[in-house]
């Protein structure tokens, strides 16, 4: 990272950033870090990103003044909507190609994808780029526990996935990668044990935007501020509600903690990347 940040200090860079996030994206790292700090202080971005709602046709639109090129998904709930909505994402990463070729990108960078990764090793080689990593979670082992604990929809394809995942990320990725970015310091330390260089890794612990937080939201349930009444002790959880959290187990332990603090009230504050996880979770609290 050092060599990079000699070779561009000062300068007004140009990023091509490939993230697993959807379009419009919702996490800070991306909608406030990149989205609009690095925009303020000059740095152009162009993003490739897939649809969060069903689209047929990819597109190309302005946010934030970055330019994304959006590509089609199907949000069926079925197999076959779930493999082409895959095949969909890895056809779109094609498009690193042609926006190399027509560009002049000062860093490609990718986030938590790992087929574009690739595309992207071959890409930053043609066109001789630094190429950066971003690993906001360790996904190939959380395929691979999910299928252990027996939490994943489709056990045997999340091993597999996680297999082949994992060799992709220690074997490929990120010895190839100039540079890591990570989550934590726990993080960086447990990528180092694959033989990845603690000085190649940089932990961007993720943060809360403010100013973006409706402070006078109301209730979906009572249509009335949220307020907590000085009697109940709240337990907050604030994050995505993916089943692979294990959020059910914060609910079965919260009947035993009413047992004995019946004031207890658990406060999950969130979304689910799959509308499955929310339905399961409310169906555990029987919502």
């Amino acid at each position: 990272m050092n060599e990079i940040n000699k070779k561009y200090d000062e300068k007004k860079l140009r990023l091509l950033i490939i993230s697993a996030d959807k379009f419009p994206p919702f996490r800070v790292d991306v909608s406030i870090l990149f989205g609009e700090e690095m925009v303020k202080k000059g740095h152009k971005i162009d993003w490739i990103l897939q649809s969060a709602d069903n689209c047929s046709k990819s597109y190309t639109t302005k946010w934030k003044n970055c330019t994304v090129y959006v590509g089609k998904t199907d949000n069926g709930v079925s197999l076959f909507s779930k493999f082409r909505k895959y095949i969909y994402a890895m056809v779109h990463d094609f498009k690193i190609f042609s926006l190399m070729k027509q560009n002049r990108y000062d860093i490609i960078q990718v986030k938590d994808k790992f087929f574009a990764a690739l595309l992207a090793i071959i890409a930053s080689k043609i066109h001789k780029v630094p190429f950066v990593y971003w690993l906001s979670f360790p996904f190939p082992e959380a395929r691979i526990y999910s299928f252990k604990v027996k939490t994943a929809r489709y056990p045997y394809i999340s091993l597999f996935m996680g297999l082949i995942n994992k060799f992709l990320l220690y074997k490929i990725i990120l010895p190839h990668a100039n540079h890591i970015f990570v989550q934590s310091e726990q993080m960086k330390k447990d990528i180092a044990q694959h033989g990845i260089p603690l000085d190649k890794m940089t932990p961007v612990p993720i943060g809360v935007s403010l100013k973006d937080i409706p402070y006078k939201v109301k209730s979906n349930f009572k249509n009335k501020k949220i307020i907590k009444p000085s009697n109940e002790k709240w337990i907050v959880y604030l994050g995505t509600l993916n089943r692979t959290r294990r959020i059910d187990f914060l609910i079965r332990v919260l009947y035993k903690v009413l047992k004995k603090i019946p004031e207890a009230r658990l406060i999950l504050v969130g979304k689910g990347d799959n509308p499955e996880d929310e339905e399961f979770l409310k169906k555990k609290q029987n919502v």
